[in-house]
């Protein structure tokens, strides 16, 4: 292996597309097109805009748009398999139908942080239930204070109230 060639071996003899040069200075032969200042190497790279070639190192803004795109479509698609559009109808369905949440998601074999974290994420969600909890939440309880969400009540002041309650506790 020499100075000039850290690759053994390299040389334009060796394959048809090569081109003699040091373009990328990193090796002195380059497979023409397909060599690029972020990658030196003299290997086929896949083209910029792709989750491959970010995976690869580039950190250009189209390879990390494309890595970050794909990675919320991936996101989404586990969090709709977490929590299917069927059982959070039947959840909407049995709030509006009066029964209490934690009733509700204990019948469907929900977690709070499930429902509530894919409220975080998407909005149209986080719209309808939200509506279903204001729709029939009990005029009779003093909202935003601790008795009223442990008589079991998630309206947004309720939940807010005890945010801050449990955050002081810690």
């Amino acid at each position: 292996m020499s100075p000039d060639n850290p690759i053994q071996g390299a040389g334009t003899d060796r394959h048809p597309a090569a081109t003699s040069g040091n373009r990328c200075g990193y090796a002195t032969v380059v497979f023409a097109g397909q060599c690029d200042a972020q990658d030196p190497s003299p290997r086929t790279q896949a083209p910029h805009g792709t989750t491959a070639r970010w995976n690869a190192g580039c950190g250009c803004v189209t390879c990390r748009r494309a890595h970050s795109d794909i990675a919320r479509i991936r996101k989404r698609a586990k969090a709709d398999a977490r929590l299917p559009v069927e059982v959070r109808q039947q959840l909407l369905d049995q709030i509006n139908a009066g029964q209490p949440f934690k009733a509700a998601l204990r019948d469907l074999g929900l977690t709070p942080n499930r429902v509530w974290g894919l409220a975080q994420t998407d909005e149209e969600w986080s719209t309808a239930l939200e509506a279903a909890v204001m729709a029939t939440r009990r005029d009779a309880l003093k909202h935003g204070t601790n008795a009223a969400y442990v008589a079991g009540c998630v309206c947004k002041e309720c939940r807010e109230h005890q945010r801050v309650r449990m955050g002081r506790n810690r």
